[in-house]
């Protein structure tokens, strides 16, 4: 028994694949020097304890489609046995280089069985993105914690609470730009993961196209169960979004082209409207519902109503009007349904419809009163 080994500045190389994780080793040709050992020659050692400071370790991960190749220097590992049955205990520490650390510790078991808990501090996300393939752009620094037991090659939990920083991250029409907190679990292994998350994105800047801007210090909380669909794209399910006075729950569906659906029970829009693009430089107070209503990118539709319960707004330094009645989502157009404008005391009846909203945005309206007191509804 060989009790410790030490060995500086080694170069370890590991290969993820679909049946796990291995140690690439370069084959060495045969010695001609080395003979046969007759039966019940030899003898067989262990050892207990090895440590690689000042280390670096290649991992090639070719289980995702791209290939990704991780390249970190500064490792130092140790890994100790306590027995020829047990599984090794592991400690590892990380310096990127290019910023950031990551330290971890845990058992890895002879038949490949793992149980890790990883620290990550200022760790860049830039090698995370080939894992998340409906990700468009993903950036920023992680820091928090990670656990995963189960098979090194697929770990089965996998549970994380984490914090990213400076962040930039894009699902096609929508972008999270600052901080955003995330914990959670997942089980299915990175095949087919499923498992409840939550995101706090109170100190980030959220957008979706032209139509939504939330700045941050504004509250945004998103809870959902991640789900993979049977054509191998992610999917959330039992998804409830909060922001501000606002509770929607819905689903979300990702793929070639990306969908949401949401419904939200009657709301106050006074203290959301300045977070809606088109709403800008409208005062906006009174109830509002929203059915369902589905959002498809790739091009941008809308399908499902939006009911306005007898809202008021004000243009600056113009009087007041109300707004009652519906908005209808047709896919490529938005249309008015039974839509009436208050003002001066005339109800005016409003026909009208929204479309090309990739482009410059299409508008078309129609009014028409009857026995109207034009000189009210102008002044």
């Amino acid at each position: 028994v060989i009790d410790s080994l030490v060995t500086r500045g080694a170069k370890l190389r590991l290969v993820r694949s679909a049946e796990g994780v291995e140690v690439a080793l370069s084959p060495s040709p045969p010695d001609p020097r080395d003979e046969p050992v007759e039966a019940g020659g030899g003898f067989s050692f262990a050892v207990r304890e090895v440590e690689l400071p000042d280390a670096k370790l290649i991992f090639e991960d070719r289980a995702v489609s791209p290939p990704v190749t991780w390249e970190l220097g500064d490792v130092d590992v140790r890994v100790q046995a306590n027995s020829p049955n047990e599984p090794f205990d592991v400690e590892l520490a990380v310096e990127m280089l290019g910023g950031g650390r990551l330290s971890g510790q845990g058992s890895v078991g002879r038949d490949g069985q793992i149980d890790l808990e990883v620290e990550l501090d200022a760790f860049p996300v830039d090698p995370v993105s080939p894992y998340l393939r409906d990700v468009a752009q993903l950036a920023g620094t992680l820091s928090g914690k990670l656990t995963a037991r189960g098979n090194a090659g697929n770990p089965d939990p996998i549970g994380f609470d984490l914090v990213l920083r400076d962040g930039d991250v894009r699902f096609d029409e929508l972008a999270l730009i600052g901080q955003v907190a995330i914990k959670g679990k997942l089980t299915g292994g990175l095949r087919a993961p499923t498992g409840r998350f939550e995101a706090d994105a109170i100190q980030a800047e959220a957008r979706f196209g032209g139509i939504f801007a939330k700045p941050p210090g504004r509250p945004a909380k998103i809870e959902g169960r991640l789900v993979t669909r049977p054509d191998g794209r992610l999917g959330v399910e039992d998804l409830k979004v909060k922001v501000e006075n606002i509770e929607a729950h819905g689903r979300v569906e990702f793929g070639d082209r990306p969908r949401m659906r949401l419904s939200a029970a009657s709301f106050d829009v006074s203290g959301v409207h300045p977070l809606f693009i088109p709403l800008e430089g409208y005062e906006l107070s009174g109830p509002i519902s929203v059915s369902e209503v589905e959002v498809l990118t790739k091009p941008l539709e809308f399908r499902g109503e939006v009911r306005f319960e007898g809202v008021t707004a004000r243009l600056r330094d113009v009087a007041e009007f109300a707004v009652r009645g519906s908005l209808l989502g047709e896919g490529d157009v938005i249309r008015t349904k039974d839509l009436t404008l208050t003002a001066g005391g005339e109800v005016i009846p409003v026909e009208g419809e929204l479309s090309d909203f990739d482009g410059s945005r299409s508008y078309r309206l129609r009014v028409q009163t009857r026995q109207a007191d034009t000189n009210r509804i102008v002044s």
